[in-house]
């Protein structure tokens, strides 16, 4: 990621920045899954978290707006007692 941002000093980091790397990943050739910009939106905005927490950052959040993707929730499937036949 910081190679992708032009190795930017954390302070320097603004939401754009971030908003635009995660859009060119979502597009480019080997493109990410929206489940997988909000992991690394999570990562990040944590270690941003973690960091204040400690006292190690003076400043607020940069990634503290920025809103993960709706995901469309998976379907449940409920186990109906019947025994699946699969082999390993």
């Amino acid at each position: 990621m910081h190679e992708a941002l032009n190795n930017p000093i954390a302070m320097n980091l603004q939401a754009k920045d971030f908003v635009k790397w995660r859009g060119e990943r979502m597009s480019g050739e080997t493109p990410i899954s929206p489940k997988t910009a909000n992991n690394d939106l999570v990562l990040i905005k944590s270690m941003f978290n973690k960091l204040i927490e400690v006292g190690e950052l003076k400043y607020p959040n940069p990634l503290a707006e920025i809103k993960p993707f709706k995901l469309q929730q998976a379907e449940l499937s409920f186990f109906d007692g019947r025994r699946n036949n699969y082999s390993a």
